[in-house]
Formats: structure tokens, sequence, C-alpha cells
């Protein structure tokens, strides 16, 4: 009996993941779940001390199929970046998603993926709305639309984690996750992506078909500064690629960024936090209504905690281009 040819999978889910062996079976299983086949899954295991090898390899094990591909990597140094590289190096599909070992994803959602790269064979990115679920079980739409893409990925990252397939030569070219971050390293791989020569993104629209489930330790009261310096190392990272692109409009809106930052640190009474994230920019000369704007966007997000990004691209995006 002659064994037919399976159709080459179109696109791959990465799954990095360290010592959530009672919670990483949810996300495995809503994968296992989808539409989609033939597909291609690679779970990650960064250095994990508790059972999550045990549990990922076994899972792996009944699972696998001729048209359900999963390879099992484990790695000897933890970093959410560096298993993501090591999923990416793995990756022999045109496509690529990377998905966090806490979330789900609904059984149509990468069929409707390879529909939108069948319907736009020219584009190498899309990305989409996720909804957030919170541990009381409501639910969330984290939905950000401007036409600036650049801009928005800087103010409120659209192109986080679970929020875009892309393809997977575009990545590689763009040099991948940066394993020098600890946070916020999707921002900056989100700008990197969005300033590529070469990138031609689309939005997929639609009623989300992912749940987010945010990390613990945003839920118990960790303050947001008390992350300053990985906030701040990314930041730098973000004004070192677009020094190059030599747009002022983007610049100010990193400018802002640090700004709106730094609003945060001192609504938690973390001076020193605050002026961790503006040192960088301390000494530079604004025109005085860039000035006056800057000093409105702080003084709002100070006072009320949010607005100021709103404000941001109001006055630094670029603006819409006329039909």
């Amino acid at each position: 009996m002659t064994s037919q040819l399976l159709p080459a999978a179109t696109l791959s889910v990465v799954v990095p993941v360290r010592n959530r062996a009672s919670i990483v079976c949810r996300t495995l299983n809503s994968i296992y779940s989808q539409t989609l086949r033939p597909l291609n899954l690679i779970i990650v295991d960064s250095a994990s001390t508790d059972t999550t090898l045990e549990v990922i390899t076994d899972w792996a094990d009944t699972h696998r199929s001729p048209d359900f591909r999963i390879k099992v990597v484990s790695l000897d140094r933890p970093g959410a970046a560096v298993a993501r590289n090591a999923g990416l190096e793995a990756v022999d599909t045109p496509f690529v998603l990377f998905f966090d070992s806490d979330d789900e994803m609904l059984p149509p959602h990468l069929q409707s993926l390879t529909r939108a790269i069948d319907e736009h064979p020219d584009a190498n990115l899309f990305y989409f709305d996720v909804a957030v679920i919170d541990p009381d079980g409501w639910t969330s739409v984290k939905s950000r639309r401007h036409h600036d893409l650049k801009a928005l990925q800087i103010l409120h990252c659209p192109l986080s984690t679970a929020c875009y397939v892309v393809s997977t030569e575009i990545l590689r070219q763009a040099g991948g996750w940066n394993e020098q971050l600890h946070t916020w390293d999707d921002l900056e791989l989100g700008l990197r992506l969005l300033l590529h020569s070469e990138i031609r993104p689309v939005r997929i629209e639609g009623a989300p078909t992912v749940w987010v489930h945010p990390e613990e330790e945003s839920l118990t009261g960790t303050s947001m500064s008390a992350k300053v310096a990985y906030h701040a190392l990314a930041l730098d990272a973000i004004d070192k690629l677009t020094a190059p692109v030599q747009s002022e409009k983007l610049s100010m809106i990193v400018h802002a960024r640090r700004l709106i930052m730094a609003s945060l640190y001192r609504r938690e009474g973390n001076e020193e936090a605050a002026l961790t994230i503006l040192q960088p920019i301390e000494h530079r000369r604004l025109r005085v209504s860039t000035a006056m704007k800057m000093g409105l966007i702080y003084t709002i997000n100070r006072l009320t905690g949010h607005g100021g990004s709103y404000l941001a691209l109001h006055w630094f995006a670029e603006k819409a281009p006329k039909c």
C-alpha cells in the first residue's frame, strides 16, 4: 500500500516554558484542539527546575501524529528570549507564531491565520486582537488601533507575543529575539520587525480567538517601578533602533514613553526609578512647543495614571495618509 504524502505545514507554533508543570497542558491541549492540520509544534523547556520537562515530554509522546509534528527542545539555561530563539532555530515552515505556556487559543485560531495568509500572499506579518482573562473570569479585549503602527508599538505593544504571526525568514533577518532583555522583549522585537524594509503587515479583524492569562506576578501587587532596570534596558534598545531611522516624530514617541513610565513610577512613590528612566533625556533640548506638550503628557499621566499615550499619538505620530 503506497503512503500518501501530507501537504506541507504553513506555520509552526513555538511554546517556551519554564516551571509550569501544573498548567502547561492547558495551553498544549488548546493547540492540539486546533482545526488546522498539518501543524508543527515546538515546545522549548527553559531549564525548568520542576517536572515540566517530564510533563511536556509525556504529553508530546501521547499526542504526536503524522499531521501533528511535535519537537521538544531542552535548554540548560533559562530566559524567555533564549527559549524563543531556540524554538525559532527549529522552525522549518514559512510562518511562525510564539505562544506563552499559560495562554489558550480557540480551535479555529490557526485556521483563520492560514486563511489570511492565503488571502494576502504579499503580506508577511499578520496581527490581531486577543482577550485578557482576569482572575475572576472577566474578559476584556486587548485592542489598540492607529494608522502609525510603529508609534503604537512603542506606546501599547500591539505586536505582543501572542498577537501576531510572522514570516520565518523576515524574523530571522530581523535578528530574532533580543536575549539581553528580560522584559519588553516583544515590544523591542515588534518595533524591529516594523522597521524592517520589507515588512508588509496586515491586521486580521474579528472576535479574539486567543485567551491571555496574565502572569501571577502582575496580579499580586508587584510594583511597576520594581522592574525599572529592565524597562530602561528595553527603552535604551528601542532608542538605538530609532536612531538610524532619523525620524524626529518616532524619537518623540520614545521620549514620551519614558515620561509616561516616570509618571507611573512616581505614582507608586518611587522617585529613584523615575529619575533612572528619565536619565537619557534629562539634557535633551526641545522646542518650547514640544516641551510644553511633553509636560502635559507627563502631568496628565501623573495625575490620572493614563491619557499620556493618547496625547503622544495625537501630537507626535505620523499623520494618516490622505485617500
